[in-house]
């Protein structure tokens, strides 16, 4: 399996350490705050988050995946605030481990994962993502996605292969 990790954040921003070094935001709860002297806003969070979920779904159309399986999940806090849609909170109540998530469902669930409402693990037998801190994705895919992963590093996404990783 071929793993790699895409995230908004440009590796080369990192020390040697791995630590990232530029003042950017890391997650949410961060609209409204100040980085780079600009203020992040809701629109500016939206639309990386809208790059996140259109690569994923990229590449689990690259290997054809209707859906794939919830490996581990914990629930963090309830989807709240004004951006709290009800699919997000209906289909919050509704995940537990082990529920297969369809890749209609993937924009909800993956907003509620990038919001902090839920950690978790997407599985299948030829793909797998999981998330962690800070924006960073870590993909696994067994069909070669060289096409798709251009793609996502065209919409202003990193991609790093982690075989290249040191």
């Amino acid at each position: 399996m071929k793993e790699y990790i895409i995230s908004r954040h440009d590796p080369k921003n990192q020390d040697n350490l791995g630590r990232y070094i530029v003042d950017e935001w890391k997650t949410y709860d961060d609209i409204g705050y100040r980085f780079n002297g600009e203020v992040l806003n809701y629109l500016e969070y939206l639309n990386a988050e809208i790059k996140y979920i259109n690569a994923i779904e990229l590449l689990m159309r690259r290997h054809c995946l209707g859906s794939m399986r919830t490996r581990y999940l914990l629930k963090l806090d309830p989807p709240s605030g004004v951006t709290a849609t009800g699919a997000m909170k209906d289909l919050y109540e509704w995940l537990k481990r082990d529920r297969n998530i369809s890749i209609q469902m993937l924009p909800t669930f993956y907003r509620l994962m990038l919001r902090d409402c839920i950690l978790a693990k997407l599985v299948s037998p030829v793909m797998y993502v999981d998330y962690g801190y800070g924006y960073y994705l870590y993909i696994g895919v067994t069909e070669d996605c060289s096409k798709e992963l251009c793609e996502i590093e065209a919409s202003g996404l990193f991609v790093e292969n982690l075989d290249d990783i040191e």
